[in-house]
């Protein structure tokens, strides 16, 4: 693959080089209290970026748009009572489905 994302509990995103494991990108702040799951939109081979879904300790789920030299958040929203758990794109990638410590999974559309 062309990288390897990871969400740190100090809140940040990093992305590393598989190859060299050197640093690729950070996202700063992604969440305050730690990133707790990770989620990748399907790569459209036509566009050089890609969104990556996170959720974090708070329970709140954020989208990011992912380019060589930005990482700008698209959306955050705040649905959970407790952290998230795990973070699912559906196939078609027009819907992610969360799950979190609250007990609780929700279904959310992706497209506006």
């Amino acid at each position: 693959g062309a990288e390897i994302v990871s969400g740190w509990s100090d809140g940040r995103v990093r992305s590393f080089y598989p190859e060299s494991g050197k640093l690729k990108f950070v996202i700063n702040d992604a969440h305050v209290d730690g990133v707790t799951a990770l989620a990748e939109v399907s790569r459209k081979t036509s566009s050089n970026s890609w969104t990556l879904i996170t959720g974090g300790r708070d329970g709140r789920i954020r989208g990011w748009r992912i380019t060589s030299s930005h990482q700008p958040m698209i959306f955050s929203i705040k649905e959970h009572r407790a952290a998230i758990t795990a973070l699912r794109v559906s196939n078609d990638a027009t819907k992610v489905i969360s799950a979190s410590a609250d007990g609780s999974c929700l279904c959310f559309c992706l497209e506006t």
